[in-house]
């Protein structure tokens, strides 16, 4: 049984045009032969329903579609680590 080291999550719904990318870029994911210990994972459109995954994962890369004013297909890449990401813990 080989580790999961990185999750691929992609979220989104195909029906809103380009609020689908997650969904597609699984898609080519799926089609091709990813490295051992890579998943992925559909997200959806409901993020909070992943909350326990991204606590057990180490490497998590979201695919999304979101609008900030860029023209359409730009990349923007955020990174996240300890020192800068206030995780509150809390039994709901």
């Amino acid at each position: 049984m080989v580790d999961i080291n990185l999750s691929v999550v992609g979220f989104g719904n195909r029906l809103y045009a380009d609020d689908g990318i997650g969904l597609v870029v699984l898609e080519h994911l799926e089609k091709v032969t990813l490295p051992d210990g890579v998943e992925t994972v559909y997200g959806g459109t409901d993020g909070f329903v992943l909350i326990d995954l991204f606590r057990k994962k180490k490497r998590v890369l979201i695919i999304d579609a979101v609008k900030m004013g860029k023209k359409p297909g730009d990349v923007c890449i955020f990174e996240l680590d300890a020192d800068n990401l206030n995780i509150i813990e809390d039994h709901i």
